[in-house]
């Protein structure tokens, strides 16, 4: 699920921030457009996995079972691309609230399923929350982020044309498929070729180091918004999100090594 989704999201992560704050009148446009375009990819790829019987060893037999699991790839992209929709529309403090509260869930409702629903406990322990935060979330985006954003910027969009917007996306998606590489198939290497007891092992460090990585993104993206939205402070925001990453990360890496 989390793979799927993860390659459909078209750099919308990256999109989000470095356009909300050129898009003036267009801002809900913008947004809608990277949740219908990210969904409808979503929904075809989830659909061809589960056509070709890919995930015939870990999906339930039932049509229901197999039509859960495609339901949930696009709500997993929108949960994904939610936090640099919050982040463009320079709310990023609601994204750790937001995360802790999902991590929080997701691990109460583990212990509550799993015992009971061996089979697909994890599967919807992870799910239930991630419903429940796109949910909440884009009724905070639509009804007060979004609003209040194009009141502050006026009429005016500095949107670039369709081909050059167009042009900026696919060399995001190449940049971010050598992401997903490097992110995801790892542990699918380890767990197809040793198994998951070892998988169990590299999930210890590979959470850590997953942690670690959106700690960066969580500093660079808001980086990537205020350089937009005020040109002339670049440098000095830039050396003050390289301060905060190091001061933060440093400490963290010799703790966990």
């Amino acid at each position: 699920m989390v793979l799927l989704s993860t390659g459909c999201q078209l750099s919308m992560a990256t999109v989000f921030p470095r356009f909300c704050q050129q898009a003036g009148s267009k801002t809900r446009r913008l947004i809608t457009l990277g949740y219908a375009g990210t969904t409808t990819l979503s929904v075809a790829i989830a659909a061809t996995f589960v056509a070709l019987g890919l995930g015939r060893h870990f999906m339930p037999p039932s049509i229901g079972g197999r039509a859960v699991f495609i339901v949930s790839v696009p709500i997993w992209t929108i949960f994904a691309i939610q936090d640099p929709a919050l982040t463009s529309l320079r709310a990023a403090v609601w994204v750790p609230v937001e995360n802790i509260a999902y991590g929080v869930a997701k691990l109460l409702l583990l212990v509550a399923f799993v015992g009971i629903l061996a089979r697909t406990g994890v599967f919807i322990a992870w799910t239930l929350p991630v419903i429940a935060a796109v949910i909440a979330v884009n009724i905070y985006i639509y009804s007060r982020l979004v609003p209040g954003h194009m009141r502050i910027l006026g009429d005016a969009s500095a949107l670039p044309s369709s081909r050059e917007l167009l042009t900026f996306v696919s060399g995001e998606y190449v940049a971010s498929l050598a992401t997903i590489t490097m992110q995801a198939c790892p542990p699918l290497i380890v767990v197809s070729t040793l198994g998951p007891v070892a998988a169990a092992y590299l999930a210890v460090p590979w959470m850590f180091a997953s942690t670690f990585y959106a700690l960066i993104v969580s500093i660079s993206t808001p980086l990537l918004v205020e350089s937009v939205a005020d040109p002339g402070a670049r440098s000095v925001n830039a050396r003050r999100s390289v301060i905060i990453g190091m001061a933060i990360l440093i400490p963290l890496c010799v703790v966990v090594a």
